[in-house]
């Protein structure tokens, strides 16, 4: 199965201290009901030695007809929707040397490990604006 490499930067970035929900969803044709979703967020890669500094959290698996772009009927998708709550968000330490980390997410099935996407990930700092109340 190939792994999306989609950049969570600009308008899918995370805003410290705010809920992140509903910005990306990743519909595999496979049936993964049956699996476990996974992502972290870390400072570097993790063969680069990267730490963890948050873990998504995520919806249901589930597997039904779901209307595409492009396809004049509904397909059969695994829907993968992850989300991360505003307590976490606020806790991503952001360094001086930027806002940019990685993440990845996963299915861990029975009998393999699904890679479903990964890449950058930005964290703007809340700031006390109204605009952004």
């Amino acid at each position: 199965m190939l792994q999306q490499v989609i950049d969570l930067t600009g308008e899918k970035a995370i805003l410290q201290g705010a809920t992140w929900s509903g910005v990306v969803s990743f519909y595999i044709s496979e049936d993964l009901s049956l699996g476990t979703p996974k992502g972290q967020i870390r400072t570097n890669y993790l063969h680069a030695g990267g730490m963890t500094i948050a873990d998504f959290d995520f919806a249901p698996i589930t597997y039904s007809p779901i209307s595409l772009p492009g396809w004049s009927t509904p397909q059969l998708r695994s829907a993968i929707i992850p989300s991360l709550s505003a307590v976490k968000a606020a806790a991503i330490s952001i360094p001086a040397e930027g806002n940019y980390f990685y993440y990845d997410m996963f299915v861990v099935m029975p009998t393999r490990v699904i890679k479903v996407a990964r890449g950058r990930v930005e964290v703007l700092p809340r700031v006390t604006d109204p605009l952004w109340s």
